[in-house]
């Protein structure tokens, strides 16, 4: 007698555009979910997208731990909170990320 189980890994969908969710799965990778998540908390395709590039390049260049790219991940959905009217990374100013360094200091 045989027992087959199937796979019922529930998949996370991270954006309709199937490019842009294959990356954010690869950045993604080794994260728990509860992080993983975080990813929805950006306001646009486009933050999820940079936000991934960043990720990937990081591990390709620098080889970095799991804890850092959850780190990043963290800092930078920290970083989209602290933005007014949910302002996309593309038009960030200088003043803008000083105060919120400035906050993240204090």
């Amino acid at each position: 007698m045989s027992i087959t189980w199937e796979n019922t890994a529930e998949t996370q969908e991270f954006s309709a555009d199937p490019i842009i969710n294959r990356k954010i799965k690869t950045a993604a990778a080794g994260l728990q979910k509860s992080i993983q998540n975080y990813f929805l908390e950006f306001p646009t395709e486009r933050d999820e997208e940079v936000v991934a590039d960043f990720m990937l390049a990081c591990s390709q260049q620098e080889n970095v731990a799991i804890k850092t790219k959850r780190v990043y991940l963290i800092a930078l959905t920290y970083l989209s909170r602290f933005l007014e009217n949910k302002k996309s990374f593309d038009t960030i100013t200088a003043k803008e990320f000083s105060a919120f360094l400035n906050r993240m200091e204090a």
